[in-house]
């Protein structure tokens, strides 16, 4: 009997601590190799830095390419350890392969440079340089990389397919939502939005002291806008269009309190009570300094086209995009989007996609009259997707890179911001936004 109860005790003993000490142990392994796999990729990318850097531009620039595709493999394996890339690690190695296939297909093809150094130094990243011969640009910025796969890891893989109808035929897809507002961006050397005592923000503190509140909002923007050398183009852009996509259209003049409000006058508090909306942006703000060279051909069209199917298409919200890819920064809302997608005459890994967005412009100037189809812009947008054809899910293809081309190389989205569902009002401007409430509660016309 005592035999049988200790050999109970092993057991009962085995199947909880020694079961669990085991688990540990497991645990500790696996968090072991991870760490130490992670070492070593970041080894491997500090290493592979170091070597492109010492590569000359002018020789032995093939060698450098090899490397830049490997340190690329290497920064995806690592994003893969933080759940941050959209394919596993066998997958993404045979990402690289092709895309190593694709870049070397076209070796052959003659190029117009007239030497060596011509066309070497035309590699060069930091001019984002458009050039026929081998699609060299498939290489991209480390931070370019990282952009992409962050879409990737909050949206999902893109895969597509030629767009075609029953019959066969190309026919083009659409989506859209409700169109947002247009409205007066505000530029930083006017000064309209406070000065004088039908100023928008002079009636906002009029309104603020009838409610035995204290309100300095129009001299504190006065002291904001005086206080620093604005370039002609900067200004509230981005609140505007934050405002634009998640409120409604002011429709007529509001009185309240013995002060009458115009609708462009609520256009304008609406804008500064949403300079500190939240949301959150792909792409890199590309500033043409030593931190954003390379990144000109960033917001990648792959990952642009996946927001904009996602959100638009989905969500069924509109998205705001820079629709400028240079240093200057003009925020759109963009509502509208149709594309369609052909089979690519010159790679048979890759597909055409002309797309149509459709952007509400801001105005030029203050203006009561509501948005129409004249606030309205459509570019064309052009890019080549590249596929792995080897990998298809409801009949289409797995995207793996992408590429800007004929005149969107130059004229592209340089960033998406995606504005947060039901997200907290504020403002830059303290004295506006220690008094919100007051504009919440009798300015604010009913929010999306």
């Amino acid at each position: 009997m005592k035999i049988i109860s200790f050999f109970l005790f092993v057991s009962m003993y085995l199947n909880s601590c020694g079961e669990e000490s085991l688990l540990n142990d497991l645990s500790d392994k696996k968090k072991y190799k991870l760490h130490n796999t992670r070492f070593l990729y970041k080894k491997k990318i500090s290493d592979l830095e170091r070597k492109i850097n010492l590569t000359e531009k002018d020789k032995e620039f093939e060698d450098k390419i090899e490397l830049k595709i490997e340190r690329n493999l290497y920064i995806e394996l690592l994003k893969n350890q933080d759940n941050l890339s959209y394919l596993d690690e066998s997958a993404i190695r045979k990402k690289y392969q092709t895309l190593k296939s694709i870049i070397y297909k076209t070796k052959s093809k003659k190029h117009k440079y007239l030497n060596r150094f011509e066309f070497t130094n035309n590699l060069r990243e930091s001019k984002d340089s458009l050039y026929e011969g081998p699609n060299y640009n498939l290489i991209y910025h480390p931070l370019v990389l990282e952009e992409v796969l962050r879409v990737f890891n909050d949206f999902g893989q893109l895969y597509i397919n030629e767009t075609l109808n029953d019959q066969g035929k190309y026919e083009a897809k659409s989506i859209k939502v409700r169109r947002p507002w247009s409205g007066y961006w505000y530029p930083f050397n006017n000064n309209s939005l406070y000065s004088g005592v039908n100023s928008p923000l002079q009636k906002f503190d009029q309104l603020a002291q009838k409610l035995n509140k204290i309100s300095n909002s129009a001299d504190k923007e006065k002291f904001l806008h005086e206080s620093f050398n604005p370039s002609g183009w900067e200004g509230l852009c981005d609140a505007w269009s934050l405002a634009a996509v998640t409120t409604d259209e002011p429709q007529k003049e509001l009185r309240t309190k013995g002060i009458n409000f115009s609708v462009a006058d609520q256009k304008a508090l609406a804008t500064i009570s949403h300079l500190k909306y939240p949301y959150t942006q792909y792409g890199i703000s590309y500033k043409g300094n030593a931190e954003t060279d390379g990144t000109y051909q960033d917001i990648k069209p792959e990952a642009f086209h996946k927001i904009v199917t996602s959100v638009l298409g989905e969500q069924k919200r509109a998205i705001i995009i820079d629709d400028m890819a240079g240093i200057q920064v003009w925020n759109k809302p963009l509502y509208r989007y149709r594309w369609i997608i052909k089979n690519d005459p010159d790679h048979e890994e890759a597909f055409i996609v002309t797309a149509y967005p459709w952007l509400v412009r801001e105005r030029k100037m203050e203006s009561n009259i509501l948005t129409s189809s004249k606030d309205t812009i459509a570019p064309i947008y052009n890019y080549r997707l590249y596929v792995d054809k080897t990998i298809i899910k409801d009949n289409k293809y797995l995207v793996i890179a992408g590429q800007w081309i004929g005149t969107s190389y130059n004229d592209h989205p340089d960033t998406v911001k995606v504005p947060h569902k039901n997200g907290k009002l504020g403002s830059h401007n303290h004295e506006f936004d220690k008094n919100i409430s007051i504009y919440q509660r009798y300015l604010l016309n009913s929010s999306k």
